[in-house]
Parts: structure tokens; sequence; C-alpha cells
């Protein structure tokens, strides 16, 4: 079986780097998607999908930082609850712990 060549010539894809997209981009809220995409040679879509991709990661970030948040306030909320609180001494218990409040009580 022969290949089909349809005549298209194959064009090496422009890589650019972060910073460029960056600053890209950083112009394009300044100046407008399409004059700064024709200043830069580059399809103005080509910025909207950087804008889109750069959005979708600071929403993953800002996710992440919940997360973290929450899993910090989890952590805080097991130490005062299950060591601290049952640990320290209490005035209203005579300064005894809770468990030798419990033990003395109980005898």
């Amino acid at each position: 079986m022969a290949k089909k060549t349809t005549g298209l010539k194959k064009t090496k894809r422009n890589r650019f780097s972060k910073e460029f997209k960056q600053q890209a981009l950083l112009r394009a809220v300044k100046g407008g998607v399409p004059a700064v995409a024709q200043e830069l040679g580059l399809e103005p879509a080509q910025l909207y999908a950087w804008r889109s991709k750069a959005q979708q990661q600071g929403q993953n970030e800002e996710a992440q930082r919940l997360q973290q948040s929450e899993l910090a306030r989890a952590h805080v909320f097991e130490y005062i609850e299950i060591d601290y609180n049952r640990n320290r001494l209490h005035s209203t218990l005579g300064y005894l712990s809770p468990e030798q409040f419990e033990l003395a009580k109980a005898a």
C-alpha cells in the first residue's frame, strides 16, 4: 500500500517559554488580545488558549491551598481536642486533668 501525500508541507511548531507566555498575557491585558497577538506574530486564538490554561492552573493552585488549609485545620483541631484538652490541668477540676478527675471520682 502506498502512502498518500496531501501536498501540505509540515512546518515546525514554535515553542514558547513560560516567561514569554506570561509577558504576552500581561501585555494582552493592557493592550487587548488581538493587537498584542498581531504585534507578536501570533494568532489571537493562541493567546486566548494560553489565558485559559493560566486561569485553570490558578484555580488548581487555589484548590490545593484550600485543601492544605483544611488539612491544617483538622490537625489543629485534633491536637486541641485530643491531646491538649485531655492532658491540661483544669482549675474547675481541682487542677487535675480530665482523666485524673474521672479516676478520682470513680474511686
